[in-house]
């Protein structure tokens, strides 16, 4: 029900449904909701409070990985994606971005593109800047644990700095 709030774009209702779910699925034990309600309410924050988001992602990112959750994975890091876009980390949006793609591909969910257009985001259109379009392609060939050091801005090897110097000092920059 928090889906179709988010894509009626009615961002009160849907966050009172994703909180209720999120609250339901902890006090009956399902992980697998506690995820799904925990991306939904990173996607509604995502505008307003991108650190508030970022923790809603983070804290379903191992449950998706308990869960083995393809769909997850794809819709997640797009997530992560998006929000690292909204910061101003292109480089970073779009390596992620190119990790949901082929995820997204792989798990046939198609879903991503809609997440995207809410947040402006259109990665593919930033394929004609050359270290873009490499760094998208680096990111198709990410393994899962790579990809998630990346989305955690842990150093994964592949050329990303181990974490930004304005996220270190606790400021965020907002890309519009």
């Amino acid at each position: 029900l928090a889906n179709t709030y988010y894509f009626d774009r009615d961002s009160i209702s849907g966050v009172r449904i994703a909180t209720e779910g999120l609250e339901m699925a902890r006090k009956v034990g399902d992980r697998f909701i506690t995820a799904w309600s925990l991306y939904m309410l990173g996607l509604y924050l995502l505008p307003s409070d991108t650190a508030a988001a970022r923790r809603r992602f983070e804290e379903a990112l191992p449950i998706f990985v308990e869960n083995d959750d393809k769909s997850g994975y794809a819709l997640l890091f797009d997530g992560f994606a998006t929000l690292e876009w909204v910061e101003g980390d292109v480089p970073r949006a779009v390596r992620l971005a190119g990790y949901a793609a082929a995820t997204e591909r792989s798990a046939g969910t198609g879903l991503a593109k809609l997440n995207r257009e809410f947040a402006g985001f259109f990665p593919e259109t930033l394929m004609t800047d050359p270290d873009l379009a490499t760094a998208f392609a680096e990111g198709q060939q990410l393994t899962l644990e790579q990809v998630t050091d990346l989305a955690l801005h842990r150093e994964y090897g592949g050329g990303v700095s181990q974490e930004r110097p304005d996220r270190a000092a606790g400021t965020q920059s907002a890309r519009r």
